[in-house]
This record gives C-alpha cells, sequence and structure tokens, in this order.
C-alpha cells in the first residue's frame, strides 16, 4: 500500500542558504518543521506521511499519535498511522484506526481498502470483502480494491467471483502480474487449465521472479503430468526463495513421479526441516 495525504506547507520567501540542505529529503523538511512549528498538526502529519514512503513505520507510527493528540478529528493522521500499524502488524490498531477514519470521512475509499486490507490480513474475509466492495462503490475504478477483492473471494473458494474481479482489475491494470497469477489461480479451480496456464505465463513474461506464479505454474504442470517442466519451475522458485518449504515439497512430488526417488527423498527432507522451522 501506498501513503497517502501528502500535505505542503506555505514557506516565506528570502529563506537563508543554511535551509537548503532541509529540502534534500522530505523526512528533513518536515523534521525542520515540527521543529519550528511544534503544535501543528498537518505538519507531524507529513512527517508521518514520509516516515512512511521510506520505510520507517515505527517513527511513522510514533509521529502520527502526536499529529493526532493535537487534533483528535485528524483524518489525515489516522489513515496514515492506519498504515504504519498495519505494515508493522498491528493490525488490530490499523483497524482501529481505520475506523476512526470512515466514521469521520465514510466518503473516503482509501480509508475502507486500507480498513479492509488489515481485515485481510488477519483472515476476516467477509470484513475484508465489505470494506473492498465500499471502496469500489465509492471509486469505480480502484483497480487494487478489485485485485484484492478478486483474491479475497479466491480463498474464500468463490472462484467465478474471484476471475470477474481479477477480469476488471486487469482491464484497468494489464501489466500486473499479481492479477495475473491469481486469475490463473481461479481458472484453474475452475476447471479451465488452458486459460490458467496463459495466465501463468503471462504473469512470468511480465515479472520472472514472481515466485507464487511460479509455484502455481509448477502444480499445474504437475497435475498434467509435465514433470520436467514442474521441476524447472520449482526449482526457480527455490532459487528466488530457499527456504520456501512448498517449493521442496512439491518438487519432490514430481522427482518422484519422475522415478526419482533420491531427489525425492532429498527434497522431502527439506521441506520437514523448513517446515518445522516456520512453526
Amino acid at each position: 500500500m501506498m501513503a497517502v495525504f501528502a500535505g505542503l506547507i506555505a514557506l516565506l520567501a528570502g529563506v537563508s542558504l543554511a535551509r537548503n540542505a532541509v529540502w534534500r529529503d522530505d523526512i528533513g523538511l518536515w523534521q525542520d518543521a515540527v521543529g519550528k512549528i511544534p503544535f501543528k498538526a498537518r505538519a507531524y502529519n507529513n512527517l508521518g506521511f514520509a516516515y512512511n514512503t521510506a520505510g520507517r513505520y515505527a517513527e511513522a507510527a510514533a509521529v502520527l499519535t502526536r499529529a493526532i493528540g493535537l487534533q483528535q478529528d485528524n483524518v489525515r493522521g489516522l489513515v496514515n498511522r492506519g498504515l504504519a500499524w498495519t505494515m508493522l502488524r498491528e493490525y488490530d490498531r490499523a483497524i482501529e484506526d481505520l475506523t476512526r477514519a470512515v466514521e469521520l470521512a465514510p466518503h473516503l475509499d482509501r480509508a475502507f481498502f486500507d480498513r479492509g486490507y488489515a481485515y485481510h490480513e488477519t483472515g476476516r474475509l467477509a470484513q475484508a470483502v465489505a470494506d473492498y466492495t465500499r471502496a469500489i462503490e465509492l471509486n469505480g475504478s480502484y483497480v487494487k480494491a478489485f485485485g484484492r477483492r478478486g483474491l479475497a473471494y479466491g480463498e474464500q473458494g468463490e472462484y467465478a467471483r474471484a476471475a470477474a474481479d481479477l477480469d476488471r482489475a486487469l482491464a484497468l491494470s494489464p501489466g500486473d502480474p499479481g492479477a495475473h497469477a491469481n486469475r490463473g489461480n481461479a481458472r484453474a479451480a475452475l476447471g479451465r487449465p488452458d486459460l490458467a496456464m496463459e495466465d501463468y505465463d503471462r504473469a512470468l513474461a511480465i515479472d520472472p521472479g514472481h515466485v507464487n506464479a511460479l509455484i502455481n505454474r509448477g502444480n499445474l504442470l504437475l497435475r498434467t503430468g509435465k514433470f520436467d517442466r514442474a521441476v524447472e519451475d520449482y526449482t526457480r522458485a527455490i532459487a528466488l526463495r530457499p527456504d520456501l518449504a512448498v517449493a521442496y515439497q512439491n518438487r519432490s512430488v514430481a522427482y518422484g513421479r519422475m522415478g526419482r526417488s533420491d531427489l525425492a527423498a532429498g527434497d522431502r527432507r527439506t521441506a520437514g526441516r523448513l517446515g518445522t522451522r516456520s512453526h
């Protein structure tokens, strides 16, 4: 997700050359601003936005807490702090902030999307779908909302709905490898391996390092008896993610079908070891 609500403050003419260094990055600018106007929520909002953009989410949450303390109905601060909490995997805190944001600004599509994302990451799929749907009602071209709702539908086993949403996402953004990979999963589940393969191929043409597309294309190749090609995809996935137990597990199955019991056994051992580490 991207941060929202970057703002501007007015600057006086005739600033000294010493201040020019502040403009080298947004964080420096807004740190300077909050030092000079420490009672203005907007400066803290913008510093929090800059921290989010830089991936410094704990610092973002801290300064946005200051902004919200200065202005209780601070929608910008709530949405940006919700993002910071989400990126820190503090999902309940994110949901609390974003719920307050949608109460204050019920027409803000981004707040509904971000809350839906936080619900989604905690497995609350019905709430996630409801929020993605509201975001789409407010913004009919919200490509990320179509993509994430399609993913949530797929996780609920509603593959036709998933495919329809991902069709819409790809109509709006045809170069999204994740949407192609997810639509491939939905199409495979709907019994259309030919269309699924087209989507996996397209995802990997756009992003050759898309691990999920490699794994799922490998799975489709495995199911259709193309064991050599399945091994190739799993091997590529392992090169990118050597800690991915499922890639070793599935490659062990492909090796077993090829009569390579030695290689299959080695992959099963590795998958078991990685699986134990993950718990």
